[in-house]
């Protein structure tokens, strides 16, 4: 048994001297032909696409909580519920609210537009309109509204959208525009187009 234990302490003695760390070096880059000068890395240079100022500006594209339809670039209501800008009144419509939006000039909304009765030559009128019910809360039209023009001859209908259409004014003249839904007409919206 002494034998035993003299050999597996030899036999580990052995095993403990034997075991080294071994260390590796990375490989480095060999030095260049001709001496000590390193290789210059070439410079790949990209280049970053920037607007020209001749592009036009993206037409703008405002929220109306009271509006009631959706937004064309507001995302599906995936929830199976009616999307957040719809009421989900459903009481019959007594009254169409139609208004002046707001005005855009150069590709611009024009500050504190809306409501406006008069637009120069050259810009755009957006229009809304709100179905709402005998307590005057917004609420869902069961037809599409139907927009009428007093002088198509003046203006251009650019946005056929029945809740918010938009016309651009070609000519000085006085333009009215109403809505109707349901068997509602809305009251009429008069702007008068100047140079």
């Amino acid at each position: 048994m002494g034998c035993l234990r003299i050999a597996t302490l030899a036999i580990l003695g052995c095993v403990v001297v034997a075991c080294t760390t071994i260390t590796e070096e990375m490989p480095t880059r060999p030095d260049p032909a001709g001496g000590g000068n390193p290789v210059p890395l070439p410079v790949v240079i990209v280049p970053v696409p920037v607007p020209t100022p001749n592009t036009p500006a993206p037409t703008p594209n405002p929220t109306n909580p009271s509006n009631p339809t959706p937004n064309p670039t507001s995302p599906p209501d995936s929830g199976g519920g009616i999307p957040p800008d719809i009421p989900d009144n459903t009481a019959p419509v007594v009254k169409l609210g139609a208004k002046v939006y707001f005005i855009e000039c150069d590709g611009v909304p024009v500050p504190d537009s809306g409501g406006a009765n008069e637009a120069q030559v050259g810009c755009r009128v957006h229009l809304d309109v709100t179905p709402k019910d005998a307590n005057n809360k917004p609420t869902q039209a069961k037809g599409t509204p139907q927009w009428s023009y007093s002088n198509l001859s003046i203006i251009s209908v650019t946005s056929t959208n029945p809740y918010n259409p938009a016309f651009i004014a070609k000519a000085p003249g006085v333009v009215t525009a109403y809505c109707e839904t349901d068997g509602v007409r809305s009251n009429d919206v008069t702007v008068r187009l100047h140079n």
